[in-house]
């Protein structure tokens, strides 16, 4: 029995990271953006502490990604790394940090939409929320960042929790297959 979503409770474990790291950075910055080297500092070690950490990967991954789930990876990561690269970029000299804060948590949030083939339903969900959320603070240009920052940080962190609940463990799918074997 293979199960579909092979790294999910990873993928959970990571986001309650990254909204942690998001949650500090915004309570420790400002009304426009957050404290960007926390959002950083705390962006690199979830990514080297749990996802490209295969000592971990072998302990919570109850299978391999499809090749085309890794191409749906590949295309989410590029697509964000790019977005938010030109956003910064382009928009720098403007002086608007809350305006590229926004949009990066848009691209944000419109990346893990690819991730649905990666990490199922939850990663839908996760991306049309932090999306709206986005969205909301686009459209809301005189609601302080912190709130939008905290709500981006509590979708994460609650996806994660959900990821990590309702996510099978290698123990339950060898109990699934031994009892379909019997």
């Amino acid at each position: 029995m293979n199960y579909p979503y092979p790294r999910q409770r990873i993928f959970g474990i990571f986001l309650i990271a990254v909204g942690f790291s998001m949650g500090l950075s915004t309570f420790f910055g400002n009304d426009q953006f957050p404290q960007v080297g926390i959002f950083i500092l705390g962006y690199i070690a979830s990514l080297i502490g749990i996802m490209f950490n295969s000592r971990l990967r072998r302990k919570l991954a109850i299978g391999n990604s499809t090749p085309k789930q890794e191409k749906a990876s590949k295309f989410a990561l590029i697509f964000v790394s790019l977005a938010c690269g030109i956003t910064g970029s382009v928009l720098n000299s403007s002086g608007d940090y809350r305006l590229i804060w926004m949009l990066i948590l848009l691209f944000v949030g419109l990346h893990f939409i690819p991730f649905t083939v990666v990490h199922g339903k939850f990663a839908l969900f996760l991306g049309i929320f932090t999306t709206l959320n986005a969205c909301f603070g686009l459209l809301l240009p005189n609601v302080s960042f912190y709130v939008f920052g905290a709500i981006d940080s509590i979708i994460k962190i609650v996806f994660g929790i959900l990821l990590i609940k309702y996510s099978p463990n290698r123990l339950s799918i060898d109990y699934a297959q031994t009892v379909i074997n019997k």
